[in-house]
C-alpha cells in the first residue's frame, strides 16, 4: 500500500504533498483496521477520487503553458479541489468523535491473524 508521494508524483509547486501524505495514513490505517474487504478499495476510490483533481491541476500549472489571463481559472480549479479534500477530512473528524474506540482484543486478534 502506497501513501502520498509514493503512491503518485506530483510536481512540488503547489505545496500540497505532506497533506496527501497524512490523509492517506490516516485513511489507510482506518481501511485495515475495519478488516473489512472492501475496505482498502474503498480506501483507494476515495484517496484517487480527491488526489486526482488536485493532480491535474497542479500539472496543468506546473508545465507554464498558460497565459496570465489563464491562471486564476487553474488557481481556482486548485482551490476547489482543495475544498473537497478537506470536506472529506472535516467529515472523517466528526465521525472519528461518534465512533468509541476499538476494544484492546479486537486490535491485538486481528495482528495475530496476519
Amino acid at each position: 500500500m502506497l501513501v502520498g508521494d509514493a503512491g503518485f508524483f506530483r510536481d512540488p509547486l503547489t505545496s500540497h504533498g505532506i497533506s496527501d501524505a497524512l490523509r492517506d495514513a490516516e485513511g489507510a490505517a482506518t481501511a485495515i483496521l475495519s478488516c473489512r474487504e472492501s475496505a482498502l478499495r474503498e480506501f483507494q476510490e476515495v484517496r484517487d477520487s480527491l488526489a486526482l483533481p488536485i493532480l491535474e491541476t497542479t500539472d496543468a500549472i506546473s508545465a507554464f503553458d498558460w497565459s496570465l489571463e489563464e491562471l486564476p481559472e487553474r488557481h481556482k480549479r486548485f482551490s476547489e479541489a482543495m475544498k473537497s479534500e478537506v470536506a472529506v477530512l472535516l467529515a472523517r473528524a466528526a465521525r472519528d468523535r461518534e465512533v468509541p474506540p476499538l476494544p484492546h482484543g479486537l486490535v491485538t486478534s486481528q495482528l495475530e491473524a496476519i
